[in-house]
This record gives structure tokens, sequence and C-alpha cells, in this order.
């Protein structure tokens, strides 16, 4: 599998399944400038082929497939993170302690 779409790897998360393999290369460039961009968190999971990125303030974990397409799409995320957003998805964290995952949709 070459692509996997954030949102179906949120689904994949919340339920539990494991990742499907990829098949193309991983990112070039690494991901520290999502990190550093976005004021996140993150790893490589599942022996190198996704990142699991999470947000400090609101605790909202993003998975992408660690291919420059993934790290790309993370980095547009994490540069349209809007302080609103996190502020709701905080408050919620703060009442339940329940990480969340996004999208909260697959068809995001």
């Amino acid at each position: 599998m070459s692509h996997v779409p954030c949102g179906a790897l949120a689904a994949m998360w919340r339920s539990g399944e494991d990742f499907p393999a990829l098949d193309e290369p991983g990112a070039v460039g690494g991901f520290q400038h999502v990190l550093d961009a976005g004021g996140l968190d993150g790893e490589e999971i599942s022996g190198g082929s996704y990142i699991r990125f999470r947000c400090p303030d609101c605790q909202t974990l993003m998975f992408q497939p660690c291919t420059d397409r993934g790290i790309a799409h993370a980095l547009t995320v994490a540069l349209a993170h809007k302080p609103d957003c996190c502020a709701e998805r905080a408050a919620a964290y703060e009442a339940s302690g329940e990480v969340t995952a996004w999208p909260d949709t697959e068809a995001e």
C-alpha cells in the first residue's frame, strides 16, 4: 500500500486496527520541520512506516504515512492548527481524559 489518508489512519487507531504496511520509501527530509512549525511532538511508529504526531496543548493525535506526501500533509495541518479548535479539544481532554485522533471522521 502506498497511501493511506490520515482520516483512515485515525479511524484504524480508534478501532485498534494495525496500520497496513507501506510499499514506498520513507520521507527523505524527515519530519522535524513539521514538529518545529506546529509545536507538536512526534515519533515514528509501525516500524517507521508512519508518524504519530501529538499536540501537547490538546493531546490530540494525528497519524501520517512516513512518506514525502504524508509529511507535506502533516506540515499543512500543523501550520493551520487553529487556537480555537485546540482550546475546545484541550477542554474536552481536561474533562474526560480521553485522547482523540484528528480528523474526527474518516472523510476529513
